[in-house]
């Protein structure tokens, strides 16, 4: 084939740079396919990546050489040289790094020899020339491989959601899979081991038309590993950290169901769903422009591969992560807060609408950042103003050690306990929506969570300890059958890795893989004599009947800090029923009191009070504090002391109390909280 002339030049430095940039970074990503579903790429998006790096990056300064050459034909030929030059300096210092443990300068040397040389043969030898000519076909080759033949070529596989009438079983029952987050079993059981009705109705309602299984517990205690686990059946390997993506869990719920199934899911946290199957996830709507974002990472791989090794140090780290290399490792902080900045009321308000009465057989999933911190949420729904700190938290980073204060226990435990009732209160609202579109009776209806939480004096949050086992391991698992009516309690020894088996069993498709876990339904389950719960490098192992055996199980459930006697006595009286006097010597400083001046339920509400309290004369510690809205009083709690003479308290009230618009709020000390008081003192007034 004769190739005029002109485009020679051209075709060369678009081979060279096809040798020296493209292939390495072809090869990086198309062994390691977690880079493109990190950055949402589907076939579409690395067929484009693929373009950009074989043809338009090089493109920008071939195009450069080509229109000076045209203006000054020397000019042109030096700067052709140069690219000559600079090209084959970076493929050369590839090879020197791997090959030779020689001083840096030495390399360096060798690498600037290379390309004087490389820049004097292609100017003086033709056959240097024909034999780039001969290669040029690298240019489209390297691209196709990435495409085709490597890992990354899975991206291609044509695993779709099916369209009526394509392959779709229609005497299949839709799923609805819910998955919430830091929810633990021990905060809706009574004391008898049943579900508090009184607070958590759906649930209670769901035990008497479902299976509960009782004994169900998570097999990890990070979000990271023990979703991958529930929604592949596969406990949590040690030996490494596996990005919770498709690229490293191609098996998975979501790929297994794309072939039967119309996919709707919220999946925020994780990337288990392809983009091939989820374009659009419902809980957070359309994904970012993501151009810029996977040019900057692959700048990172590829200084990777060509700088020295005392230069890399440098750079951020490219073994931590799949994306965004100047993150340190797998932020999956950052996809809670971006979901949390939008409202996780508004990803599960979308995942209900996105709910209809398709005949198409349907999984909907939603993975819900809830009842996690931070505490935002009243029992219904209603966002109340966050104050950023937990009080009982010991600070730090983690935020996993509870003090031994139990007044700032309870606090924590009463909006972590509100949030878990808005957790039901979805569950209701889901089953609603559901019988809604008339699909609810013939659904597979699952409800579970990734791992559980724990609030008690004077230990761990989330890491796992001898006391606080139940409330980490321990999670929901609530499996309605397809027209179900009536329930039961089941005590098996049931994990969460067993629930992809149990969904394939009841709805008769079989797993394109071999899980570890077994069907709740089936025999296997009985056989096992132990729990394994990993928690960092340690593996526990719990007793089979870690949740039914709970003799050693101690209450979950903090003591009120006020007397009840007392609460009952004085909440819902009108400030007008007693003596007022102002209290002496006490300064009282309620947080942020404009959020009272106009309150707008649509946006928060201002339910958690939050003050700080100075002191001289008086020892204010656990003194009970009354806080009256608009007249009437809403709420007791008690002081504790922060520094000496120094004190504070945070209660939060229902929403109830407020008005829209303007309230008014006074807070008042009881003096004398052992008898029915009729004399308060006036610590703070906000008219």
């Amino acid at each position: 084939m004769n190739i005029p002339a002109r485009v020679l030049p051209s075709l060369h430095l678009l081979t060279l740079w096809g040798f020296a940039v493209a292939q390495p970074l072809f090869d990086m990503i198309g062994r390691n396919p977690a880079f493109l579903t990190a950055h949402q790429f589907g076939p579409s998006e690395a067929t484009i990546l693929a373009l950009m790096l074989a043809l338009v990056l090089p493109g920008i300064p071939v195009i450069v050489a080509a229109l000076i050459s045209r203006v000054e034909r020397r000019a042109g030929q030096v700067v052709h040289l140069g690219l000559v030059g600079i090209l084959a300096a970076l493929l050369a210092m590839q090879g020197l790094w791997r090959t030779l443990v020689w001083p840096e300068p030495a390399i360096s040397f060798i690498a600037a020899a290379v390309a004087l040389l490389s820049m004097w043969a292609y100017y003086r030898h033709a056959w240097v020339r024909s034999f780039l000519s001969v290669l040029s076909p690298a240019i489209l080759v390297f691209p196709a491989l990435f495409l085709l033949v490597s890992p990354a070529a899975r991206l291609f596989d044509t695993v779709v959601p099916a369209e009526p009438g394509e392959g779709v079983h229609r005497g299949l029952p839709h799923i609805v899979f819910l998955v919430f987050d830091e929810l633990p079993t021990t905060v809706f059981m009574d004391r008898t081991g049943r579900i508090d009705r009184e607070n958590f109705p759906t649930f209670d309602r769901l035990a008497k038309s479902a299976y509960w299984f009782r004994n169900a517990t998570t097999v990890h205690t990070r979000t990271e590993h023990a979703m991958p686990a529930i929604l592949t059946g596969m406990r949590p390997k040690l030996d490494r950290f596996r990005i919770p993506t498709d690229a490293e869990f191609p098996d998975n719920l979501f790929t297994w169901a794309a072939r039967h199934y119309r996919v709707v899911a919220s999946e925020p946290l994780t990337d288990l769903c392809p983009i091939r199957v989820c374009s659009e996830d419902v809980g957070l709507g359309a994904p970012k422009h993501r151009t810029k974002r996977v040019l900057r990472d692959l700048a990172t791989i590829y200084l990777h591969i060509v700088l020295p090794p005392s230069s890399r140090v440098n750079l951020p780290p490219i073994n931590r992560s799949w994306a965004d290399f100047d993150e340190p490792q797998f932020d999956l902080h950052q996809k809670v807060v971006t979901l949390n900045s939008d409202g996780r009321h508004r990803q599960a308000q979308r995942f209900i609408q996105a709910i209809d009465s398709s005949p198409q057989p349907t999984l909907y999933f939603m993975h819900a950042n809830l009842p996690h911190l931070p505490y935002e949420y009243l029992p219904d729904g209603t966002r109340y103003f966050m104050h950023s700190r937990i009080r009982g938290l010991k600070p730090g980073v983690k935020l996993d050690t509870w003090l031994s204060d139990a007044t700032a226990l309870n606090d924590a435990y009463q909006r972590f306990f509100a949030q878990v009732r808005y957790v039901d209160k979805i569950v209701g609202d889901v089953i609603h929506r559901l019988q809604e579109q008339g699909i609810y009776d013939d659904s597979l209806f699952i409800v579970t969570a990734d791992h559980g939480v724990s609030i008690r004096h004077n230990d761990m949050r989330r890491a796992v300890t001898d006391a606080n086992r139940w409330d980490i391991a321990g999670v929901p698992l609530f499996i309605k059958l397809p027209n179900q009516s009536i329930g039961d309690i089941v005590d098996r020894n049931v994990e969460t890795i067993d629930i992809m088996a149990s969904i394939s069993g009841i709805t008769g498709i079989p797993l394109t893989w071999t899980p570890d876990g077994s069907s709740v339904f089936g025999d296997r389950v009985r056989e096992r004599n132990n729990k394994n719960l990993v928690d960092g490098p340690k593996i526990w192992e719990l007793s089979a009947d870690l949740m039914v055996n709970r003799g050693e199980m101690t209450d979950t459930i903090p003591a009120p800090v006020v007397n009840q006697e007392l609460v009952q006595g004085l909440l819902g009286r009108p400030i007008s029923d007693f003596d007022i006097h102002n209290a002496v010597g006490i300064k009282t400083f309620v947080k942020r009191p404009q959020l009272f001046e106009n309150v707008d339920f649509e946006v928060y509400l201002p339910a958690h009070v939050v003050a700080d309290m100075e002191a001289d004369q008086v020892d204010l510690t656990g003194a009970v504090i009354a806080i009256a809205v608009n007249g009437a009083i809403r709420a007791l709690t008690k002081t504790h002391s922060t520094a000496e003479n120094k004190y504070g308290f945070s209660q939060l009230l229902p929403a109830s109390a407020f008005r829209p618009g303007h309230n008014s709020v006074a807070v008042y000390w009881v003096p004398a909280p052992e008898s029915a008081p009729e004399t308060l003192a006036e610590l703070a007034r906000i008219d």
